[in-house]
């Protein structure tokens, strides 16, 4: 998996994560996560799961655990 600057700009499961990151000391909230990346909550997390194997707020964790 590659992520480009320029697949953040299309892809809103990049952008979660790209967000998660760069707000790793306190992540967004599902909804917000998915207000910025124009997803309803539900669908956000469905896509990200798929496309990540995790959760974005299992995502977020294991970065506070790192």
């Amino acid at each position: 998996m590659s992520l480009t600057p320029a697949s953040l700009d299309v892809d809103p499961p990049a952008r979660a994560w790209a967000l998660i990151i760069a707000h790793a000391d306190a992540p967004p909230r599902l909804n917000e996560l998915a207000a910025k990346v124009g997803l309803s909550p539900t669908h956000l997390l469905r896509v990200f799961r798929k496309r990540f194997g995790v959760t974005p707020a299992e995502y977020a964790q294991s970065l506070r655990l790192q």
